[in-house]
């Protein structure tokens, strides 16, 4: 009925409003001084123990705080690089990957950098 999907639909505006606040509780956890200019650096070793949905939640609302909100964001694209984020947090490797104007960087010591993407140069070789 219409009464039960509204009632369900409210339901997961509370989850999403929930998952949203621990994700920026966790953010504002993990955010580190002395990041890149124009940049945030977090020390996200301990998002490993927390759900992905809020993980997502965080980069996304950091990419689109250093990023191009010009270019749509495109859920996939943000949960492809949650996983990505979180498999090399738990193997201590590096990544880099961009999305939407920003350069998304995981290091080896287990922090993650987020700044605008570099320019492209202008020139062909």
């Amino acid at each position: 009925s219409v009464e039960r999907l509204a009632t369900l639909a409210g339901r997961m505006g509370l989850v999403t409003d929930a998952v949203r606040t621990l994700a920026r509780r966790i953010a504002a956890a993990s955010l580190q001084d002395g990041g890149p200019q124009g940049g945030l650096i977090y020390e996200a070793s301990a998002w490993l123990d927390e759900p992905l949905a809020a993980v997502q939640i965080l980069l996304a609302e950091a990419i689109a705080q250093i990023g191009n909100v010009a270019i749509d964001e495109r859920l996939e694209a943000i949960e492809a690089l949650s996983v990505d984020v979180l498999v090399a947090l738990s193997a201590g490797r590096p990544l880099n990957r961009t999305l939407r104007g920003a350069m998304i960087s995981v290091l080896a010591s287990g922090r993650v950098v987020i700044a605008p993407e570099p320019k492209r140069s202008s020139h062909n070789r």
